[in-house]
């Protein structure tokens, strides 16, 4: 329709249907208004809207134009002043989007709101981290997870150092800063983790000795073969490994290393590979240790160290006992069960109900009461709020008296070393004590010798003491010293340990003399031990201090000793000796350094101790950089989660507002809230006075403020 002169179209024409089909016969104030009327203005896009009574509103002019537009429009509010009922949260662009009206309503709901996302959809972890297993179920606190902090959709990743390579690989360096692809590593983090072990083929072997033949299957400890993997890729040429001892006499301990040089080793004489032997059914098992079964303990025979090994086996130790159900492990996971294998009979031993006190883990300085075995929690499963009910000062190691076997560590000269449980029990044999020195490392002096069984007999410390040990490891009797061998054994000399060797009679000339060519003739210098792999046994004449290199090596280094799981090597660790040639865990103290327990670390804000028992640290000592995530977890936030304040409380301002768990409950009240104040407190000034029913009236927080609650507390006089 053509408007006539005067008229406009409607805003909304386009909109309005005519009463015919060309509209010639449709009043043209269907379609048409005064161009004076606001009515046929046209307000700007998006957030004016014409107003509603623009047909009775007129423009300043003949004509409606710009400077019209807050008289015939009014401006719509925009979607950031919705409040978007739950779960729905504000579009991300609310600021930008407008209302249908002046006032948004539940009728621009659909326009303004939207559900929240999840984390899976629309989060990326940083490094290091990835998302929580459940982040499809977790809602973003804004549409897409651009303004969240990344500790709502991700958790830290489990580190290379807890990853168990293939038997051929080995962990990288530094695999305690690498991190793998989940929550726990597993086979698809081998090559991230790992790398492969080098092979003996690699390994170049010493002048007497050669590869093994199966060298190019046989694997290194680490990537690289080192002079340390020798052992392990090559054998003697010709040792005395070859040599059958006559009855009664058994092959050296050392026999391996023994090689026989330019002689056959049948022609040396077995003096120079053989040894007496001991009967099993003579020897003492180390409390450590069970006597063998399935065998006549008197048809075995051995020699020197070699007897805790052919006589006896290994306990097993708790740490991978499986406790019954209502049973937890406790702290101690190194307690030695009964056998070479855990079992039924060894449950009270390895684990503790768990509504006793022995599975509360007790704070740093406090151990279990001495009848925490005994003693239960109430009605309720032990925790760190029972730690009052259950623990007591710690007792010193010093007060603790260890079995035969054992002695208090070298360094338990304080009362820095605690038992488990006060006052001190069996429980704490290991936690106390390490192995003690057997009195074959006790050199008995001149007029004295050592005792049969010396290995089974035990000094009274960690190392032998003179004073204390002379009588226990030695024994008056005559030695080789002062043996004349050349007018007894022709060209042999005495041996160079005479003075510690006893003999009788005719035995003397086996005891006391060797070939004055072996180096059994020669004594070592301070800081070697006897034949070494590398070494010939047998010099060109008589052994001078020329020969040092033919007969002696340097005592072994804690380098080749591997410290168990729950040791880390101590600093110098690549210098420090061992007791003997090879290192065996005998050395284990003067090579390693106990981890130190969770329980002595210290939880930064916002987390609290993992409630589990045995957990260490990485090193000696807690580090909080690298040791929180080992021993702590994440403490639930009060402003977290479904926690209210229950009535008569308000949220609590100036605390920490840390949850005691993971969880809030309602064991944090007093921590997350705080009792409302009563209008008895506040001061109602000149001409007022209290309700009365003031003192049973709260104010709106925990303390009374005259601007907010002067109209529910007081009233005119």
């Amino acid at each position: 329709m053509t408007c006539p002169a005067g008229f406009q179209h409607r805003f909304d024409a386009k909109t309005i249907p005519c009463d015919d089909i060309s509209c010639e016969k449709t009043p043209y104030d269907t379609c048409c208004v005064s161009e004076a009327l606001c009515l046929g203005y046209n307000c700007p896009s998006p957030n004016w809207n014409l107003r509603p009574d623009a047909g009775s509103v007129w423009c300043n002019g003949w004509k409606c134009s710009e400077v019209d537009k807050t008289v015939c429009c009014e401006e719509v509010a925009l979607c950031d002043t919705l409040d978007c009922p739950s779960p729905l949260l504000l579009r991300g662009n609310a600021a930008s989007l407008s209302c249908a009206t002046t006032v948004c309503s539940s009728a621009d709901v659909e326009t303004c709101c939207i559900e929240a996302g999840t984390c899976a959809a629309h989060y990326t972890c940083p490094s290091a981290y990835l998302l929580r297993s459940n982040a499809d179920e977790i809602k973003c606190k804004t549409d897409n997870c651009t303004y969240d902090e990344f500790e709502h959709c991700c958790i830290l990743k489990n580190f290379c150092s807890t990853m168990t390579c293939p038997v051929d690989m080995v962990l990288r360096q530094q695999a305690d800063l690498l991190t793998c692809n989940g929550y726990q590593c597993g086979e698809t983090d081998v090559h991230t983790c790992c790398e492969g072990r080098g092979k003996c083929a690699t390994v170049d072997c010493p002048h007497n000795l050669r590869q093994k033949e199966d060298d190019a299957v046989i694997f290194c400890e680490n990537s690289t073969c080192s002079e340390g993997d020798i052992p392990t890729c090559c054998e003697s040429q010709d040792s005395c490994m070859d040599y059958t001892c006559p009855m009664g006499y058994g092959l050296r301990d050392d026999a391996a290393h023994i090689t026989c040089g330019i002689y056959s080793c049948r022609e040396t004489g077995f003096a120079h590979c053989c040894s007496p032997l001991d009967s099993c059914e003579l020897f003492s098992c180390p409390k450590y240790t069970v006597e063998k079964t399935g065998i006549k303990l008197s048809e075995l025979y051995c020699t020197g160290s070699q007897c805790v090994s052919v006589c006896c086996d290994e306990k097993a130790t708790c740490s991978n006992f499986p406790c019954p159900e209502h049973y937890v492990k406790k702290p101690d996971n190194y307690t030695l069960c009964s056998n070479t294998s855990c079992s039924v009979v060894d449950v009270e031993e390895c684990c503790s109900p768990d509504d006793r006190c022995t599975s509360v883990s007790c704070p740093a300085g406090k151990a279990w009461r001495h009848n925490a075995a005994d003693l239960t929690c109430g009605d309720h499963l032990c925790g760190d709020e029972d730690a009052a009910h259950c623990c007591v000062e710690a007792n010193s190691c010093l007060s603790h008296t260890c079995p035969y076997g054992l002695a208090h560590h070298a360094n338990d000269t304080s009362e820095q070393s605690l038992c488990h449980s006060s006052p001190c029990t069996e429980a704490d044999d290991y936690q106390c004590c390490g192995i003690a020195a057997s009195c074959s490392t006790f050199m008995c002096p001149d007029g004295f010798s050592q005792r049969s069984h010396a290995n089974s007999i035990f000094c009274s410390g960690i190392e032998c003491d003179f004073d204390k040990d002379l009588h226990v490891c030695c024994s008056d009797a005559r030695t080789c010293a002062g043996f004349d061998c050349q007018s007894n054994v022709s060209g042999y000399i005495l041996r160079y340990d005479a003075p510690e060797h006893v003999c009788s009679g005719a035995n003397c000339s086996v005891a006391c003399c060797v070939l004055e060519t072996s180096c059994d003739g020669y004594a070592c210098p301070a800081g070697y031990g006897r034949l070494a792999t590398d070494y010939r046994s047998y010099c060109e004449g008589r052994c001078t201090d020329d020969d040092v290199d033919k007969c002696c090596a340097e005592e072994g280094r804690c380098p080749s000793f591997e410290c168990p799981a729950n040791f880390v090597p101590k600093p110098g660790y690549a210098d420090l000796h061992c007791h003997d040639l090879h290192c065996d865990m005998t050395d284990i103290y003067a090579c390693c350094n106990e981890r130190a327990s969770c329980s002595t670390f210290n939880c930064p804000n916002g987390s609290y101790p993992l409630n589990k028992t045995g957990l260490l640290c990485a090193g000696h000592e807690c580090n909080e950089d690298v040791d929180a995530h080992r021993c702590c977890t994440q403490r639930a936030h009060c402003s977290t989660g479904d926690f209210l304040c229950p009535p008569g409380t308000v949220e609590a301002v100036g605390k920490d507002g840390y949850c005691s768990g993971v969880n809030c409950t309602d064991s944090d009240i007093y921590t997350c809230c705080r009792t409302r104040a009563t209008c008895g407190e506040l001061d109602c000034g000149s001409g007022r006075r209290h309700t009365s029913s003031a003192n049973s009236t709260l104010c709106l927080s925990y303390h009374c403020e005259f601007v907010h609650d002067s109209d529910t507390c007081c009233e005119e006089v």
